[in-house]
């Protein structure tokens, strides 16, 4: 058995970044009425000058968002991560990782969640190819004070971390895939591991990816939530902790793309492996709406308010776009254009579980969009 042995560097200094000062630190929850006024608001380098420790850089515009929309977790080009001020746009401080035996192959940052209060951060750490070695590491957003835990490898490969939703100052759940370079190593399964102990993990397989029925697993679900789809259009909705399907609706035609309502896990915003349609499904009801006729075009990020009135689309198609649908009415409106700096698609979007900021991450940096108060 392999394990990770991590020697920490903190940089705990709080540095300011050349980013615009905010105009309301706690910006409107967007709704339905307020919608149009939607717009972006600051945007911040990953590469600023206040943030050169962050040398090698790896231009990745991943990261998660707090439940507040108040801070992210990113990649670090030196491995490790990041931690930023969404309401600023500053960069506050970084964590390295090396491995002991080959500080020449730093590990990459895997995943991350932010606790529900938004005041702490697990993060999944893995080395490459072929030292494979795999940790946990928590950290206190404010104080930067961490603990961490050792992953063994003989479960398969990590690649996602949450904590538990029960008692998430003790317990972590990681989900593990097979080893691709040796299939006799794990399998889809799902782990809880104990905080305060090293002790073996209590071990269960994955539901979603075992379900023999299932065609697809809709993507960048947050844990422990979890969507599948069999080929005749069977969505189910799954508890990953409890390993149980919550809910189960028959559509017409299998959806391939969503998101799920982040705040109350319900509404589930999809569309179709055509992009023919957008539509919003209802798992305590069943009800299917169709919202949008889509026409083909390709939507890489949706998401969908708190109170589930609003859908928000950024990159429609082969256009920088941001877009909105009022559920009610099927009304679109086009919100305007993203960040020039980006050069390529979004690497990742997040709207904050308590539905003030949507955040839009690419090779450039993150920018943010707020509804304006003036």
């Amino acid at each position: 058995m392999k394990t990770l042995l991590f020697a920490l560097i903190f940089c705990l200094s709080v540095v300011p970044t050349s980013a615009q000062t905010p105009q309301n630190d706690t910006p409107p929850v967007i709704t339905a009425d307020n919608i149009r006024d939607l717009r972006p608001v600051r945007s911040s380098r990953w590469m600023s000058p206040t943030a050169i420790e962050l040398t090698p850089p790896i231009p990745s515009g991943w990261f998660n968002l707090s439940p507040d929309g108040r801070s992210l977790i990113a990649v670090r080009g030196a491995a490790g991560a990041t931690f930023w001020d969404v309401t600023t746009g500053a960069y506050v401080r970084a964590y390295g990782l090396n491995l002991e035996n080959d500080p020449l192959a730093p590990p990459n940052l895997i995943d991350a969640r932010f606790s529900a209060d938004s005041q702490v951060v697990v993060s999944l750490h893995g080395a490459p190819f072929p030292d494979w070695a795999y940790g946990v590491f928590v950290t206190e957003v404010r104080s930067g004070k961490q603990s961490s835990l050792s992953i063994p490898t003989d479960y398969g490969y990590p690649f996602r971390v949450w904590f538990d939703a029960e008692q998430p100052e003790r317990y972590v759940w990681l989900e593990f895939q097979p080893d691709l370079f040796d299939p006799r190593i794990g399998a889809h399964q799902i782990a809880k591991f104990d905080l305060t102990a090293q002790d073996r993990p209590e071990i269960v397989p994955s539901g979603p990816e075992n379900d023999p029925d299932s065609m697809v697993r809709i993507g960048r679900i947050p844990a422990p939530l979890a969507i599948t789809a069999t080929a005749e259009g069977v969505v189910k909705l799954w508890d990953l902790q409890a390993n149980l399907v919550t809910a189960e609706v028959a559509l017409p035609v299998p959806p391939t793309f969503g998101r799920v309502n982040e705040t109350e896990g319900v509404h589930f915003v999809w569309r179709d492996s055509a992009s023919d349609a957008l539509h919003l499904l209802d798992f305590e009801t069943g009800e299917d709406v169709f919202i949008a006729q889509l026409n083909g075009d390709y939507l890489q990020a949706v998401m969908i308010t708190p109170t589930a009135d609003v859908i928000l689309a950024v990159h429609r198609g082969d256009t920088p776009s941001v877009s909105a649908w009022r559920v009610a009415t099927g009304e679109e409106i086009a919100l305007g254009t993203y960040w020039e700096a980006c050069t390529r698609v979004p690497d990742m979007v997040a709207l904050s579980d308590d539905g003030t900021r949507l955040v839009i991450g690419c090779d450039a940096g993150f920018e943010v969009w707020e509804v304006a108060t003036d």
